[in-house]
């Protein structure tokens, strides 16, 4: 399977090591994909780890990094250096993220433990070696500077007390690992800053300082070390370490998205707003990582990523995307994507959630109705609901922010006793009047193009991710295979049978990821449909849960514990055929897809139109309009418009992008303003609210008719169909006004 691997990559997987707090340099590794880090001989900052075990289930990179299949490393062949990060996570630290108040009280109960602690083991080392115990033994200061050999016995319980004892306490006072460093330095340097104003002069003693160096590194060490034990008990599934809390007793714990932020994987494929960037295979191998802990973490990571924020960065304006995007990828703010409802699952053309103007409220909408089996609505804070507005009958997407809600019009119920993902938070959503702003609505996108884009991006997800949980499966199986012994001492990993589904399970766990790290290559050059999306997702989702059920019969009876976590994985599986359209939905013909597939003979058929209409502008160019490809790719044109002589864009030269789509004709342009301007049909991202680039689209029409009717628009705005409600009212108001500020808008932006 892997060129550079002499043995079967996946069957020869150890069993994953699971945590929420994710190893910086596997992220560096997945996020250098672009192309991963394929290639073990280059350099890489890739570590190998080899500390997994059954009982030790926290989530770090397998024992080495992947290796492309030949098929792939011929059509791609590895970059000379890994792309370097573009967010690095925090250093070990930061003690500004906690209130200063907090911080000092903490800080103070700490150094006073530690001086009482200290006291304790002098009297207690005092009375063990005979010793009288005097005050002078605390309190003289030859004795706190370490001058006398007394002192330096005081300095070794100062090391005792400092490492083991303020180890401890740290440990229940200080809630984040990260912290625990900066708490235990403060601690030991407030003492030498107390040693040298209460003796009156700075320690010399070289052995007073070697105590207190050794008791601060202990303090940290042991600090870190039981912190990090702490933080991650609540994720454990199975065997001796923490009894499976999360899966057991649906336990999500919140800080785990948070942890993802700092390491760049919420939002990965996004560029800018504190994202990597990365490409969508880098984003496709994140989420087979996560899953192969558990399919819940991956979903509470996909709807974050792809539905919500992924939403706000294809649809949302400029103003949202800095308003939410940020802390978004951080992980400070969470959020749920609103669109199946508890008549209409797979049928989202009929929900009944709707949108009417507020009736007390000017600027508002006013959303009412449910939906359900939303993962993350119970503590999300920005919810993405899909609702159809009452005058038009059009879908249309809300940013419904938790905090603005009145009592009473928004809430979120957990749904709670379910059979898989039980380790991610799901519930419903239930608005009731609730007022939500116009400037918190997609300004542009329309019906179900705006949620099934964002269903396509996260399938990608998906498709990849069970792969990851088909892997842990094969692993454990594996594992379990050749430790249980049955017939004359025989392991089972010695008969056939056994042998055979191992086989199968791993062909298709390969198969699958192939053929998903095509898809997402596709993807990335922009010729991947949904089609091809439907059949990755659909394959891999239905094979993952097949080869799981199949791996299941390995454990015989020790599978209905929960113990092998082998049930785990079937279960959640099941939940992954069913969600973002149900297995025989991807089947049905009638479910959204792209009429032609941007195949060879379509991207040639493209090609030839885009050219004629290229010789037609040179031949006979439209009046106060130019147009032409931007370098040698054709499917990339810049236009230019002069504002027309009887509009308040007079004198103006506007710029706009053009991209034409594989399938051209048959689809329209993207067309949209690089050069601000004040028109109640074009937002300030430069979308361009005109029927032609939308339903009423013909193959008959050409780029050179469109760019003619964005001139009329310039001339006759359309205030009745506005993509900025505000600048359509002020147009129908107050004429003089609208054109003063085109206008001044064209002088400062377009002269």
């Amino acid at each position: 399977l892997c060129a550079n691997d002499p043995a079967p990559s996946i069957l020869d997987l150890r069993p994953p090591s699971h945590t929420a707090r994710f190893q910086k340099t596997h992220t560096a590794s997945v996020s250098s994909e672009r192309t991963p880090c394929w290639n073990s001989s280059r350099s890489c900052s890739c570590r190998n780890d080899s500390s997994g075990s059954l009982d030790d289930q926290r989530l770090q990179p397998t024992s080495r990094p992947p290796t492309p299949p030949d098929c792939l490393s011929q059509h791609d062949p590895p970059q000379q250096s890994a792309m370097p990060r573009r967010r690095r996570p925090p250093r070990a630290g930061a003690m500004a993220e906690l209130p200063p108040l907090r911080i000092a009280t903490q800080i103070a109960t700490l150094q006073a433990l530690y001086y009482v602690g200290a006291i304790i083991l002098m009297l207690f080392t005092a009375l063990v070696a005979g010793i009288s115990f005097t005050l002078d033994v605390v309190f003289g200061w030859d004795a706190v500077r370490g001058d006398t050999t007394q002192g330096w016995l005081c300095g070794f319980v100062l090391v005792l007390d400092g490492g083991f004892c303020m180890a401890i306490a740290i440990i229940l006072l200080v809630s984040r690992s990260k912290l625990v460093p900066d708490f235990a330095v403060t601690i030991h340097a407030l003492h030498l800053v107390i040693t040298t104003l209460y003796t009156g002069r700075v320690p010399r003693n070289a052995m007073w300082w070697a105590c207190m160096m050794a008791s601060a590194g202990l303090c940290a060490a042991l600090g870190v070390w039981g912190s990090r034990y702490r933080e991650l008990r609540p994720i454990y599934f199975g065997g001796s370490g923490g009894g499976g809390e999360a899966y057991r007793d649906e336990n999500y714990d919140t800080k785990i998205l948070e942890e993802m932020g700092e390491l760049g994987l919420l939002g990965a494929t996004i560029e800018g707003y504190g994202c990597a960037g990365v490409s969508t295979v880098a984003g496709g191998l994140i989420t087979r990582a996560v899953e192969r802990v558990d399919s819940g973490y991956r979903s509470g990571m996909s709807v974050q990523s792809s539905l919500v924020m992924g939403g706000i960065n294809e649809f949302g304006s400029q103003e949202q995307k800095e308003k939410f995007l940020p802390q978004m990828a951080k992980g400070k703010s969470l959020g749920a994507f609103g669109l199946t409802e508890p008549n209409h699952g797979s049928d989202p053309g009929s929900m009944e959630t709707v949108a009417r103007p507020h009736p007390s409220k000017n600027g508002y909408y006013s959303l009412s109705g449910a939906k359900t089996w939303i993962t993350n609505s119970p503590v999300a804070d920005v919810l993405l609901v899909w609702a159809k507005l009452q005058e038009t009958g059009k879908i249309r997407g809300f940013l419904v922010e938790r905090s603005k809600c009145p009592a009473g019009t928004l809430e979120t119920p957990p749904i709670k006793d379910k059979n898989g993902l039980r380790a991610s938070i799901t519930g419903m959503i239930q608005l009731e009047e609730c007022p939500v702003p116009h400037e918190n609505m997609f300004p542009e996108v329309e019906g179900l193009r705006g949620p099934f884009s964002c269903l396509n991006s996260a399938r990608y997800g998906i498709a990849l991710g069970v792969m990851g949980a088909l892997e842990d499966c094969i692993a454990r199986a594996r594992t379990y295979a050749l430790e249980r012994k049955q017939f004359k001492g025989n392991p089972l990993a010695r008969y056939q049978l056994v042998q055979k589904k191992l086989a199968d399970a791993s062909t298709d766990a390969a198969y699958g990821t192939l053929a998903a790290i095509q898809v997402g290559r596709l993807k990335d050059e922009g010729k991947a449909t949904p089609d091809m999306i439907s059949m990755v997702k659909r394959q891999n989702c239905d094979r993952a849960l097949q080869n799981a059920r199949v791996l299941q019969e390995i454990f015989g009876g020790n599978a209905v514990s929960d113990e092998y976590a082998i049930g785990r994985h079937v279960a959640n599986l099941f939940v992954t055929q069913t969600y973002e359209g149900q297995s025989d939905i991807h089947k049905d013909d009638k479910y959204p897809s792209s009429p032609i597939p941007p195949t060879a003979n379509t991207i040639t058929m493209a090609l030839k139109r885009i050219n004629k209409e290229l010789t037609d502008l040179g031949r006979d160019p439209p009046s106060s309009c130019s147009a032409g490809p931007v370098g040698e790719d054709l499917f990339h044109w810049q236009a230019t418009i002069m504002g027309p002589g009887d509009s308040p864009y007079s004198g103006g030269v506007f710029f706009l992008a053009i991209h034409f789509p594989t399938d051209y004709p048959f689809k329209p342009p993207k067309v949209n303003f690089t050069t601000r301007i004040y028109h109640p049909n074009i937002n300030s991202n430069g979308s361009i609210c005109l029927d032609i680039l939308r339903d009423q689209w013909s193959p008959a029409l050409t780029i050179s008719k469109v760019l003619l009717s964005i001139c009329s628009m310039l001339t006759d705005p359309n205030p009745d169909d506005p993509l900025v409600p505000e600048i359509a009212h002020v147009y129908k108001t107050d004429r003089a006004r609208y054109e003063a500020t085109a206008r001044e808008w064209t002088r400062k932006y377009a002269i």
